[in-house]
C-alpha cells in the first residue's frame, strides 16, 4: 500500500513539474518587452496614385489658377498697404506676362530604385484614417520663368540634376468645417489645388555626401490626375516710390499643349482638356 502511495505521489509531482515547464515556456521573457503589433500593409497607390513615374514629363503654362488667380498689393513709400485686389493676366506688365506664358517645369527621372513610403493610422477623433504618402527620386529637372516657386521673388531658372520628392497627407473622412476652413484659407491663392493634393518638392544634389542641396521647388502642387502642376509665383515691381507685389498660382499642363487660355469659358479650353485625358 505504501509503495502505491509513493508511486501516485511521484506521478502527481511529475505532472505538476511538466505543467510548470509548459507555463514558463508560454510566458514571454520578463527582460524583453513585447513587440508592438505590425502596421497593416498599405497600398501606396490607393493613398496617392500619381507617383513620380506618372508625373515625369514636360509641363507648360496654360492659365492662371482658377478659382484663385493673381493678387496685387500696392505699398506706398511709407510702407503702408494702400490697395489689395485681384488682377488678370492682362493687367500685369507685358514683360511679366510674356515670362509667365513661357513658364515650364520638366522632369525626367533616372533609372534605379526609388523610396516610396505610405502609411495610415486612425485619427485622434476616431472618425477615419490619417493617410501619408512620400516618394523620392533623382532626375533631370528644368524650371523656367516661375519666380516664387523656389521660395524667393527673383526671376528663377534652373536646369540640372535634382532630388525630387512627393509629399501627401489627407484624412479619409474630413469634416465639413475642416473643408470650409481649408477653402477659406487657401482657395483664394491655390484654387483647385486646395483640398486633395501632393506637394512637389525638389532641391539640387549636394557635392558632399552630408551636404545640403539648394531649394529648386518649394511651392508647387500636383493633383491625383498626374497631368498638371500648380506653381506659386510672386514678384515685386517698383512704381515710382511705391511698390507693387503680385502673387498667386499658375496652372501648367503636361504637353502636348495648345495656346495659353486667356478665358476659361472660351472654346480654347476644349483641346487642352482633351490632351489631358490622353
Amino acid at each position: 500500500m505504501k509503495s502505491y502511495q509513493v508511486a501516485v505521489s511521484a506521478m502527481v509531482a511529475a505532472a505538476a513539474l511538466s505543467m510548470a515547464v509548459m507555463a514558463t515556456a508560454q510566458e514571454p521573457p520578463k527582460d524583453k518587452p513585447e513587440k508592438p503589433p505590425a502596421e497593416p500593409m498599405v497600398d501606396a497607390r490607393a493613398i496617392w496614385p500619381a507617383g513620380l513615374d506618372r508625373l515625369a514629363g514636360r509641363y507648360t503654362f496654360v492659365q492662371v489658377a482658377s478659382p484663385g488667380g493673381l493678387w496685387e498689393t500696392v505699398v506706398d513709400a511709407n510702407g503702408k498697404t494702400v490697395k489689395k485686389h485681384q488682377v488678370s493676366l492682362n493687367e500685369i506688365s507685358p514683360a511679366r506676362r510674356k515670362a509667365l506664358e513661357s513658364a515650364e517645369i520638366s522632369l525626367a527621372l533616372e533609372e534605379g530604385p526609388r523610396r516610396v513610403q505610405a502609411t495610415q493610422r486612425v485619427s485622434p477623433s476616431r472618425r477615419g484614417m490619417l493617410r501619408f504618402y512620400e516618394e523620392e527620386a533623382f532626375g533631370k529637372l528644368t524650371v523656367r520663368n516661375l519666380p516664387g516657386v523656389q521660395g524667393g521673388e527673383e526671376a528663377f531658372n534652373f536646369s540640372g540634376r535634382a532630388h525630387v520628392r512627393l509629399e501627401h497627407q489627407s484624412h479619409s473622412n474630413p469634416s465639413i468645417s475642416g473643408i470650409l476652413r481649408a477653402r477659406e484659407q487657401q482657395e483664394p491663392t491655390w484654387g483647385a489645388a486646395t483640398l486633395d493634393y501632393a506637394d512637389l518638392v525638389a532641391s539640387t544634389v549636394p557635392q558632399e555626401p552630408e551636404g545640403e542641396g539648394q531649394p529648386v521647388l518649394t511651392n508647387a502642387r500636383v493633383l491625383r490626375s498626374g497631368t498638371e502642376i500648380f506653381a506659386y509665383v510672386e514678384w515685386t515691381d517698383k512704381d515710382g516710390a511705391a511698390s507693387r507685389r503680385v502673387f498667386g498660382v499658375v496652372r501648367l499642363l503636361r504637353s502636348q499643349e495648345t495656346q495659353p487660355i486667356r478665358n476659361p469659358a472660351t472654346r480654347a479650353l476644349a483641346p487642352v482638356l482633351n490632351s489631358a485625358r490622353g
